[in-house]
């Protein structure tokens, strides 16, 4: 993502009244077929300057890419053979400290080892464009790869390759330095795992499908989008099922589908978001995601400013910071049994469970306002700010921001 540059994002329209059935003819099916405890892992955030990181911020997987200082291809290897690591080292060493796993993404060739050198583009000039020697591809990622080690685990092959402004060259010149990468990473570090190039916006399905059909699968452990789509959370459903249906297509399904970024569209001029209901698409956004069984998922950015920015330079913490924090606080550690499905008024449910019996359900509608008949074994309700209060009478106005109601205090 570059802020100079407008999104192409995905439009899909959702009408409230048919959504089920709009769902239902995309092939998107509701019930959670992973039952397994939702991991810290699953919340993830891009900070682009860590310096402005505080208290109480919390996520389990964090990305390189437009983190500052930077630390692409261009920045660490400024002549053949001369790499600088220094502020890699510092960017893990951090985001160890801070119990968070680090995806590096490549992209951003440098000018001197560039085909098209003098090609302009967002970051510098001939960075969109491949190598023209792949030696230096691979001695990039041997040198990468071999001095991380251990420490980073998540490789992404490139950034939105669907757009030229960060990947100008063929698809089969990107198949090849994929299958050299997939090559070298998994030699120096078996464990590794490798993500394909990240692609994004309208031309994002059809982009995979072609890398996909041209054999990009056996490069790739990883299967990965950017889930831009538009000021409605629910329209996440539809986008990931477009890119189901692409990895079904290849004989990907058994791959994990990771979305490394995306926010609340990123466009500055929509005047939807206040600082309440930026929180509540945020929430939205997590557990449609997870339900629709995206096992990670990256938030774009905390320090962004319009592009899904959460920090607060100010006194006090920003509610979005405060809702992505009670969001961990009810879905780390417990399970989603039954994934989340709107009913004929409109409102979004998730089923949670925890062990020792605890159940908790998600409720939400992001058009209206509703009274909605709560069951009787559920006792309390909690709002994105955290607090939590009594449930009484079975009823509860539920609105565009999701609130949890639940057997019996979990935390």
């Amino acid at each position: 993502m570059n802020f100079s540059r407008t999104v192409k994002l995905v439009s899909v329209t959702l009408l409230v009244g048919l959504l089920s059935s709009l769902f239902t003819a995309c092939g998107t099916t509701f019930v959670h077929r992973d039952t397994g405890v939702i991991p810290r892992a699953f919340f993830g955030m891009t900070v682009l300057d860590s310096e402005h990181v505080n208290p109480p911020l919390n996520y389990g997987t964090t990305r390189t890419w437009d983190s500052f200082p930077m630390l692409d291809w261009a920045d660490i290897n400024s002549s053949a053979g001369v790499y600088h690591f220094e502020r890699l080292d510092a960017y893990i060493q951090l985001n160890q400290a801070r119990g968070a796993d680090v995806v590096y993404t490549f992209g951003r060739t440098p000018q001197w080892a560039s085909s098209q050198p003098d090609i302009p583009g967002p970051y510098g000039s001939g960075e969109c464009a491949p190598p023209a020697d792949l030696r230096n591809w691979d001695n990039y990622v041997t040198a990468i790869v071999s001095h991380a080690g251990s420490r980073i685990t998540y490789w992404e092959l490139w950034n939105e390759p669907q757009d030229p402004e960060y990947y100008c060259g063929d698809m089969q010149t990107l198949l090849t330095m994929a299958q050299h990468a997939y090559r070298i990473i998994k030699s120096i570090n078996p464990a590794a795992q490798v993500i394909t190039p990240t692609v994004s916006a309208s031309e994002g399905p059809s982009w995979l499908d072609k890398y996909l059909a041209e054999g990009g699968g056996d490069y790739a452990d990883i299967i990965s989008f950017h889930g831009y789509c538009n000021s409605e959370a629910e329209s996440i459903v539809s986008v990931v099922s477009r890119y189901r249906e692409v990895m079904r297509a290849h004989g990907q399904s058994s791959k994990p589908l990771w979305d490394t970024e995306a926010d609340w569209a990123g466009d500055p001029d929509d005047v939807l978001y206040g600082s309440g209901n930026r929180a509540a698409f945020m929430a939205k956004y997590y557990f449609l995601q997870w339900s629709e069984e995206v096992s990670r998922f990256v938030w774009y950015a905390y320090d962004g400013g319009s592009w899904g920015g959460l920090w607060n330079p100010g006194s006090g913490a920003d509610p979005g910071v405060v809702s992505y924090g009670v969001v961990q606080q009810w879905m780390v550690g417990a399970s989603m049994t039954v994934g989340c499905a709107p009913d004929a008024s409109g409102t979004w449910s998730c089923t949670l469970s925890r062990a020792g019996g605890y159940q908790a359900l998600v409720l939400w509608n992001s058009s209206k306002t509703v009274s909605y008949r709560v069951p009787e074994q559920y006792t309390e309700v909690r709002d994105l700010s955290g607090t939590a209060h009594p449930l009484t009478g079975g009823k509860l106005q539920v609105g565009d921001s999701p609130v949890l109601v639940e057997t019996g205090r979990a935390f």
